[in-house]
Order: structure tokens, then C-alpha cells, then sequence
């Protein structure tokens, strides 16, 4: 399992799939069929084509799909080489079924993330604001979306090592990802910005600061 700690905040849904070029090209370019879980508005087809296809209960998905209440039913075993769901289980009552679902629907690899709730970042704010955020919260009404898990950035590992057990995949990489923004900087000054702080945060063991887990997983039949 090969460890990567990532500096680069991610802003928005495009920065998200800034990210996923940068660090899973080779699985996405190699990839034939593509399964993207909360395409949202379909970011990762309008790059890659056709070969993704992307559900969400809004947006523009290809097909609507609301995890909750129908999972990946619809999909047959082992339909896509790539599945991608990356911020998704957290916002599903039902997190255990649609990741079994997506086991049993890929082929080759599954790119998943879900945030780190103890980041420094997420803990500071609420101390600040005296608020848990859109997510969480006592709102007046019933909200449309929000996070039914909360989970720290070590029960997202240990909650992957757990199921690696069963033999259904492996884990490949981990990455962890930080909330630091550079503005202004040269991309030397960027990139050497980007190595010291990844070298800090190795050293002192610092992930208990990353914004969110991201792991590749491998499925157990498909040889890389």
C-alpha cells in the first residue's frame, strides 16, 4: 500500500477532478467503462467521453439515481473496469450496501473518498462560528442533503483495511489531502511549497489535519 499526502486544497467539484487526473490518469485513461457515483454535473464524462457514465440524484447524471432507496441494483456484476465515488457514502444512510454494490459491479479499480469530520480546518471553524455547518446542524427544516456519518480520518483507513480482509480487494494507495491554498505563488514556489509541507506533515504524522481520505482499490481478480 503506497502512502501520498497532497497539499493542494480542493475548492469545488472541478478542483475535485483536478485531482483525480492528477493523481488516478493511468486507471482513467486506461479504463474502457467508467461508473462515476455523484457525477453531479457530469464533470468526468465532459473529459473523458462517453466511456463514463455518471448517476446522482441531481445534476446532470446520465441516469437519476437515489442511492437510498435503489443502490446500484439496476447495475449487472462486474460492468465497469473503474468505479468513482468520492464524497458520496457519507451523505447515504445506507453506506455498507452501495459499497458492496460498487465491489460487485467493477471490474478492475474503485476510486473512493470521504472527508476527514476532525480536520483541524472542519474543528476550527466550528469553534470560530460556534456552528457544525450546512451538513450537520439543527436547520428549521428538514434539509434536501446532509451528512448521515461522521467518521475521523483513521476509521476511514481502518474501515477499508477492515473489509480488505474479506478478500474482495486491495488496497493500492492511500491519499491524504490537505486544506492549503497557494495564491499568488509561482508554480516552482508552489511545487517546492507543496513538497515541504507534504515532507512536515509526514514526519510529525500529521493526518489527523487532512480534509479528506481517497483510496484506490484493486479488485481482487483483476492482475495490474
Amino acid at each position: 500500500m503506497h502512502i501520498v499526502h497532497d497539499t493542494t486544497a480542493i475548492k469545488n467539484r472541478a478542483d475535485r477532478y483536478e485531482f483525480l487526473k492528477r493523481h488516478f490518469e493511468k486507471e482513467i485513461k486506461e479504463a474502457t467503462s467508467i461508473l462515476d457515483v455523484g457525477c453531479d454535473d457530469n464533470f468526468l464524462k465532459q473529459i473523458y467521453g462517453d466511456k463514463v457514465f455518471g448517476i446522482d440524484i441531481g445534476g446532470k447524471p446520465d441516469r437519476v439515481v437515489d442511492l437510498e432507496k435503489e443502490s446500484l441494483r439496476f447495475l449487472a456484476d462486474k460492468s465497469y473496469d473503474l468505479s468513482i465515488c468520492t464524497e458520496v457514502l457519507e451523505h447515504i444512510d445506507n453506506l455498507h450496501e452501495v459499497f458492496r454494490d460498487i465491489q460487485r459491479v467493477t471490474k478492475k479499480y474503485m476510486i473512493i473518498s470521504i472527508p476527514n469530520s476532525i480536520s483541524y480546518h472542519r474543528l476550527n471553524k466550528i469553534y470560530k462560528t460556534h456552528r457544525t455547518g450546512k451538513f450537520y446542524g439543527l436547520p428549521l427544516e428538514k434539509p434536501v442533503d446532509r451528512h448521515k456519518w461522521y467518521f475521523s480520518y483513521r476509521e476511514i483507513v481502518d474501515f477499508f483495511a477492515g473489509h480488505e480482509k474479506a478478500g474482495t480487494y486491495t488496497i493500492e494507495r492511500v491519499i491524504y489531502q490537505y486544506p492549503i491554498r497557494y495564491n499568488g505563488e509561482t508554480r516552482f514556489l508552489k511545487k517546492l511549497k507543496q513538497s515541504v509541507i507534504a515532507a512536515v506533515v509526514t514526519g510529525l504524522g500529521l493526518k489527523r489535519h487532512s480534509s479528506s481520505v481517497f483510496v484506490l482499490l484493486r479488485a481482487s481478480q483483476h492482475e495490474s
